[in-house]
């Protein structure tokens, strides 16, 4: 497991600059196992975008910050989110394994499609719910076609997912709020 600072990824989503990170943020990447069963196979790697602690004594230990989902991007949240957060803390924003910057970024564009369409739609008549499983099989097999292990990438594989993700401060700990 290795951090590496990179570039700001500006613009985060789109061609607008709603998201953007801005210059009080670190950004990089950590790389991990793929799969944390096996520490030695293929390696995945996490956009993390820290906001420092603005306090002239800040505490020791970070706020991570993930998005709900599965598969938010807390790097598209974390400017918005980060103005009124804890400026005694250091704010880590993480995209969750495959989110918007995160690599790879396992996207699926068969669900945008059918989103896209379901407007006159009704979600309790079971021929869309037919619809909507029928698309996300279709992009599981595609992902899975292309060689992701998306049983990694599942709540239940990563019961430790923080425990890796430190402060530049070299944290020992961190809140969960």
């Amino acid at each position: 497991m290795s951090f590496e600072p990179a570039p700001r990824p500006n613009p985060i989503y789109g061609t607008g600059t709603d998201f953007d990170l801005g210059p009080e943020f670190a950004y990089g990447y950590l790389t991990v196992p793929e799969d944390r069963a096996d520490p030695d196979g293929p390696t995945i790697r996490l956009a993390i975008a820290t906001r420092p602690a603005t306090s002239p004594d800040p505490k020791p230990d970070p706020i991570v910050f993930l998005s709900g989902g599965p598969g938010g991007s807390g790097i598209a949240e974390g400017p918005g989110v980060a103005a009124a957060w804890h400026p005694d803390r250091d704010v880590i924003f993480v995209d969750q394994r495959g989110a918007l910057k995160s690599e790879p970024f396992l996207a699926c564009p068969e669900i945008d499609e059918f989103m896209r369409s379901t407007e006159g739609l009704s979600w309790s008549d079971h021929a869309t719910a037919d619809q909507s499983a029928a698309v996300l099989s279709e992009c599981r097999d595609r992902l899975t076609a292309e060689g992701w292990n998306l049983g990694a990438s599942t709540t239940r594989a990563r019961p430790n997912r923080n425990a890796s993700r430190r402060s530049p401060r070299a944290s020992t700990s961190t809140s969960r709020w």
